[in-house]
């Protein structure tokens, strides 16, 4: 059977403001990582439908990210990235 261990930092205890702080701050990181590819993710499944023989909008995954940043340069990846970051720390 597995004990029961109590997890403590150097000084002995466990802190509940760096427990949550480093969550906090790792879902930040998470969102900077991920949101890009998921703007991209929701670029290619919402394209239109094509008609037989025409050529679909984007042609994959990395089409659809250089044709966004040479159109909408990068900072469309990060449009709200403020509100959707702290959106993350409320869920902490």
């Amino acid at each position: 059977m597995a004990k029961n261990v109590k997890r403590k930092n150097i000084n002995g205890n466990s802190s509940a403001l760096k427990n949550f702080l480093a969550g906090g701050v790792g879902g930040i990181g998470l969102v900077i990582a991920g949101h890009p590819l998921d703007t991209i993710k929701v670029r290619l499944q919402t394209q239109p439908k094509v008609a037989p023989g025409e050529l679909p909008q984007f042609a994959g995954t990395l089409d659809c990210a250089r044709k966004t940043v040479s159109k909408e340069v990068f900072t469309i990846y990060y449009h709200q990235l403020g509100y959707i970051a702290t959106q993350t720390v409320k869920m902490a």
